[in-house]
């Protein structure tokens, strides 16, 4: 019983370990042929889970005799290898991985089904040679030119202050404690850098906001409309430093296929000495993939404006209760 399933085991570790060379393979010739622009993203983020599925789905059950349910089996663990490899030899940064893995599922599991469809079929070429279709399109891609596309994302918070306390807390955000910070998916689960500081050199525009975050990332914010207690504008300025390589391989908020290009705070009094404090943040993307990257920048923004957010409501609260006990004691008395 136990030879009989080591047997059976056989083609499938062989089929995971070409399926693993072919990905390594792939990887190493978009490094060369994109040195310049970076990762090909058809090729690579489409290309190598369908290639890799198709050499396992062929290697495992060459004659096309299992079920479809397998071979979906086989491109799910294959692409699951896939990752743990990027993630352990080629040490591509966590963020890339998971955004990545759905696309690298779906596509994947769709090759190692439609792989079966071929392996059944009497005529016909092999499908084996289906796996060269991305080492074909890993040249063509550098003549080609992905689609610009603009984006922004709202946030907003309702805070129990006036909007001339909350203005000093939105201009200037000094040294945020890791205690202020909430727990969510981007910064807590995939750990990108969270805000620590940001501090204002100048008065209206024309002045800079000097934003830090943590791992040593940090970038300008150049304010460019100013009405106090009512509005804040700015572009941003990144410098060569402002990303580190750690932060980079993960996510570039200044890069060939993303980039940030302005924000704003608006201030909007609430009955009850409310405010509405509303945070927005435009981007342009530059990719084959444009509406999916839209729903990721979605995340990670909504999550960069929440921990922001909250930590100006909780400081703008605390000394709006401040101001009223103050008020309340009256005068001092000299």
């Amino acid at each position: 019983m136990i030879v009989l399933q080591l047997e059976r085991a056989k083609p499938i570790g062989a089929a995971l370990g070409a399926a693993l060379l072919y990905g390594l393979a792939l990887y190493a010739g978009t490094r060369w042929l994109h040195a310049e622009s970076g990762m090909a993203v058809v090729a690579f983020l489409v290309g190598a889970p369908i290639g890799c599925c198709i050499l396992a789905s062929v290697i495992i059950d060459p004659r096309g005799q299992r079920s479809g349910a397998a071979h979906a089996a086989y491109g799910a663990l294959t692409i699951t290898l896939v990752l743990i490899m990027g993630w352990l030899v080629l040490r591509e940064g966590s963020v890339c991985l998971i955004m990545a893995a759905p696309i690298f599922y779906m596509a994947g599991i769709s090759a190692s089904i439609f792989t079966l469809f071929f392996l059944q079929r009497k005529r016909g070429p092999p499908a084996a040679t289906l796996a060269i279709i991305p080492l074909i399109g890993l040249p063509l891609e550098r003549m080609a030119e992905y689609p610009a596309d603009t984006g922004q994302v709202k946030s907003s918070i309702v805070i129990n202050a006036p909007p001339e306390v909350i203005w000093r807390n939105t201009v200037e955000l000094r040294d945020i404690r890791p205690k202020e910070l909430p727990l969510d998916f981007s910064h807590t689960v995939l750990g990108i850098p969270q805000p620590v500081d940001a501090q204002l050199q100048g008065v209206g525009p024309g002045a800079v906001r000097k934003i830090q975050w943590t791992r040593t990332m940090h970038f300008d914010e150049v304010v460019t409309e100013w009405r106090p207690t009512k509005h804040l504008g700015w572009t941003f300025r990144f410098a060569k430093d402002s990303i580190p390589l750690a932060v980079e391989r993960n996510i570039n908020l200044n890069g060939e296929y993303l980039r940030l290009t302005g924000g704003s705070y608006d201030l909007r009094p609430l009955p009850g000495g409310r405010t509405e404090l509303v945070l927005q943040t435009r981007y342009w993307v530059k990719t084959p993939v444009n509406a999916y990257c839209h729903g990721w920048a979605s995340i990670f923004l909504n999550d960069i404006h929440g921990a922001v957010l909250r930590v100006i409501k909780a400081r703008s609260e605390e000394q709006a209760r401040g101001r009223q006990a103050m008020l309340a004691r009256g005068p001092a008395r000299g």
